[in-house]
């Protein structure tokens, strides 16, 4: 059967602990698959597995037979090519439109190394993001750091030191805790969400600050508020709209919240009683535990 590519992108896409990346959600004008073998399956609501398998590996080629190893964090790049932050393969991972499986960068073993390609080296990578210009940021959270990858594979240290710590300031100085979520939005501007229980900016220039929540010392909580009023509870995942609003997985609430570009958190939808009730955003709720 003659091969396929993807159409647009009206899925959900996202990494499944499992070794494999999945969409669903799925109709005809969405996610053609490139290998055609369920082409009649590809229909409003059908999930599947667009690459890898519950084998856990480190195995390049074809999208059907690439291999992973707990595929975290995903972006998608303005040509199409889907990125992944292969977590224990300290990896960061490229599909091309055809489907084509390669290692962008990382050599498999946990390090702090700078480099191109394999030369470079991760430790537990999780977050991901892709600019306009299509270089990717990485929250590398067991080195503390933000990485850059650029379109040909070279790595650098975009901020942070290593080092566990709260300090705001230029990138080369400035100190994180296990960052995992990344987003960028619009403007150019980072977002990673820290283990600090926060939400820290890095602007284009590499100046890092503290853009919502509370500091170091302050017990995680939940309250709403502008800036450092504000209070999450372990905030993971991040993502942008077009106005430049970002929203948090803010995990240990059992919530989705909500950052204006001036830095106004409030409530998008969840409570802090854990559960999986559907309905509107103000009864919704969610856990950030196995139900």
């Amino acid at each position: 059967m003659k091969s396929k590519k993807i159409i647009n992108y009206s899925c959900i896409l996202f990494a499944c602990s499992l070794a494999t990346v999945m969409f669903s959600g799925c109709n005809k004008s969405g996610i053609a698959p490139i290998d055609g073998n369920i082409d009649q399956q590809n229909t409003s609501g059908y999930t599947y597995t667009f690459t890898g398998s519950v084998n856990q590996g480190f195995t390049n080629g074809p999208r059907v037979k690439a291999t992973f190893n707990n595929p975290n964090g995903i972006a998608i790049d303005a040509a199409g090519n889907l990125y992944v932050a292969d977590q224990v393969n300290n990896a960061i991972r490229k599909v091309t439109p055809n489907g084509l499986v390669t290692t962008l960068a990382g050599s498999g073993a946990a390090g702090f190394t700078n480099g191109t390609g394999a030369s470079a080296t991760f430790n537990n990578p999780v977050g991901i993001a892709v600019d306009a210009s299509g270089n990717v940021f990485v929250a590398d959270l067991d080195n503390n750091a933000i990485r850059e990858i650029t379109p040909a594979g070279v790595v650098t240290t975009f901020a942070g030191t290593g080092a566990v710590g709260f300090d705001d300031g230029p990138a080369s100085t400035a100190t994180f805790n296990g960052p995992s979520g990344i987003v960028v939005d619009h403007s150019g501007n980072i977002f990673v969400s820290d283990n600090h229980n926060v939400i820290r900016k890095i602007t284009p220039g590499g100046i890092v600050s503290t853009f919502a929540g509370k500091v170091i010392n302050t017990p995680p909580g939940f309250a709403n508020g502008t800036g450092a009023d504000a209070n999450f509870r372990l905030p993971n995942g991040l993502a942008v709209d077009i106005a430049n609003n970002i929203y948090v997985a803010d995990y240990g609430n059992n919530m989705i919240r909500k950052i204006t570009p001036d830095a106004v958190v409030t409530t998008l939808a969840g409570q802090l009683t854990p559960g999986s009730a559907n309905g509107p955003i103000a009864s919704a709720s969610f856990s950030n535990r196995w139900m």
